[in-house]
């Protein structure tokens, strides 16, 4: 769902057919003018921010593991048990053209985007008495790349 949708939700009680008109305009690119598709010569491109977010959780079902840097810097590297969970930003999408073809179509969409991903840290399950490992939040910005292909029979 749209974030901008989200938000001027409660209008829908109050002005139903308003509310409707500014879904389409919201499906269509946004409500805040500079979210609006802009269509050039090779391509679209739509500032998403704050239209989309994304939320995923490690280590909740099971034992993820990983392997961390030694404690003091030298020694060998700990293997951790740990829970973790990454909020995804999309900031900028931009797609080309499509092709289609008699009964398929195929796109491709690079999006840029910023995470967090908020690490808590479990024991060390290479120590003989396991202890907490403490993380920290690793931010990072990402290129995707998405190929979405169709068949129309």
């Amino acid at each position: 769902m749209p974030g901008d949708l989200l938000v001027l939700s409660p209008l829908a009680l109050a002005a139903s057919e308003l509310d409707a008109r500014m879904a389409v305009t919201a499906s269509n690119g946004g409500l805040i003018p500079r979210q609006l598709g802009m269509a050039k010569p090779v391509g679209r491109f739509q500032v998403v921010l704050g239209r989309e977010v994304g939320f995923t959780r490690y280590g909740r079902h099971g034992d993820d593991q990983f392997f961390a840097p030694p404690a003091l810097g030298d020694g060998a590297p700990r293997l951790v048990r740990f829970r973790s969970g990454v909020i995804d930003l999309p900031v900028l999408e931009y797609r080309p053209f499509r092709a289609f073809a008699g009964n398929q179509s195929a796109s491709v969409l690079f999006q840029l985007f910023a995470a967090a991903d908020r690490a808590s840290g479990g024991p060390d399950l290479s120590a003989a008495v396991p202890t907490p490992v403490a993380l920290r939040t690793t931010w990072s910005l990402g290129l995707r790349l998405v190929f979405e292909g169709r068949s129309y029979r």
